[in-house]
């Protein structure tokens, strides 16, 4: 229920309690026209209008107590309102996929870290048979950040993970609690969250094969494009 509709429901109380006192004001009128020591078999109307004078004064009170609760119900639905606007702006920020409890393993093994130059346990591959290179992302804290650092930089990003996954991964490597917000960056753009990783790299990887992505709790830098 928004603001307009819970004044029109209160007006309408308001209203319904104005025909009320009129009609009973009507019937104090009548009374003191014809007093009941003049008739005496208007005694019992004459108790009659006493209790209606009372039941009209108790909805005096009422409509009173009703009228100065109209602008605190219209201050606390306009602070709902806002709340929910808040909300909706926040969930944009929002990763669409969130792992399922199953699936956080499986989540956080996903990004693997950049091997060394000397490791060669992956051996020697047919070229014909290699596979299309992963996208090799070095991960950064932007500076005066409150953010805690990432104890690994470099990484090796599945071609199919979305942004919102990779800042998952992100929040769970530095051990970030829930209630703190986290941001990435990409040349100091903010990418959709339903953006794939693999198509960024494409589009914004270094000279040197890296995609450099910069961290942060607060939106530094500005809004996606």
């Amino acid at each position: 229920m928004d603001v307009k509709q819970a004044s029109l429901s209160l007006d309408s109380i308001v209203s319904s309690f104005n025909a009320r006192i009129a009609e009973l004001q009507d019937l104090v009128v009548a009374r003191n026209m014809y007093p009941a020591s003049s008739v005496t078999d208007l005694s019992a109307v004459d108790a009659t209008l006493k209790a209606l004078e009372l039941q009209l004064q108790q909805i005096k009170d009422r409509l009173r107590e009703e009228t100065l609760a109209i602008p605190k119900a219209k201050k606390l639905i306009q602070a709902s309102l806002q709340q929910q606007k808040k909300l909706q702006n926040m969930s944009a920020y929002v990763p669409s996929y969130l792992p399922q409890p199953e699936r956080e393993e499986v989540a956080e093994c996903s990004v693997i870290d950049e091997p060394s130059r000397q490791d060669h346990s992956f051996g020697i591959h047919d070229p014909k048979e290699e596979p299309l290179p992963l996208p090799k992302v070095i991960v950064e804290k932007a500076e005066k950040s409150d953010i805690p650092n990432i104890d690994k930089k470099k990484y090796l990003v599945p071609a199919d993970l979305t942004v919102g996954q990779f800042v998952y991964v992100i929040r769970k490597r530095i051990k970030l609690s829930a209630e703190k917000a986290i941001f990435i960056f990409v040349e100091n753009v903010l990418p959709p969250t339903g953006a794939i990783m693999s198509t960024i790299y494409d589009e914004k990887k270094d000279e040197d094969g890296f995609l450099y992505v910069t961290y942060s709790g607060e939106n530094t830098f500005g809004s996606d494009r």
